[in-house]
């Protein structure tokens, strides 16, 4: 996304990802904290594009450490509902717009259903902040809860996923960035 944006519209952007991190360990890598520090240090960013979740559907320790909370129990959803909000809010304050990305269905049901769970958190924060809410199932045309290495309508015939049925392969990169 970052090239394509520099080459046709000559967007600079600051790329932050960072793989194998999510919202669930901040001890990690604190995203809030992260995207607070480059919104102070760079003013003149005007949108921010989120994609977390696959990192995320397991139990988290509570934010004093401790105890660890069971995935999506109330306090669960609670803590990680904050953290959404978190980063909404310290986006807003800089009058910075959002387009969060969730991500779409995975091979692996058990891992689909929780992925699933969490784009709904994803949705309804952003929505109710007023922000921008893209749905990897839409982009990727799956329907319920299906899954395919490809694109789920069969317009496209390349492979959008990878072996694992989790990342995706150039083709659904390009896919996913021509969405946003």
């Amino acid at each position: 996304l970052a090239v394509r944006l520099r080459r046709e519209y000559g967007i600079s952007s600051i790329d932050l990802s960072k793989q194998s991190t999510g919202l669930a360990y901040p001890r990690a890598f604190n995203w809030p904290e992260t995207i607070r520090t480059t919104l102070t240090k760079h003013p003149d960013i005007k949108l921010l594009i989120v994609f977390l979740g696959p990192n995320d559907p397991w139990d988290m320790p509570a934010s004093k450490g401790g105890k660890y909370l069971r995935f999506a129990s109330t306090e669960w959803e609670a803590l990680y509902r904050e953290r959404i909000r978190t980063i909404i809010q310290d986006a807003q304050a800089h009058q910075v717009d959002i387009i969060w990305v969730s991500p779409p269905h995975m091979r692996r049901k058990s891992l689909s259903n929780k992925v699933s769970y969490l784009s709904q958190l994803y949705e309804s924060e952003v929505r109710d902040a007023g922000e921008v809410f893209l749905s990897g199932n839409q982009v990727f045309r799956y329907t319920e809860d299906t899954y395919s290495d490809y694109m789920g309508d069969q317009s496209i015939k390349q492979k959008m996923r990878t072996g694992d049925g989790i990342h995706f392969t150039v083709t659904g990169q390009r896919t996913l960035a021509n969405a946003v």
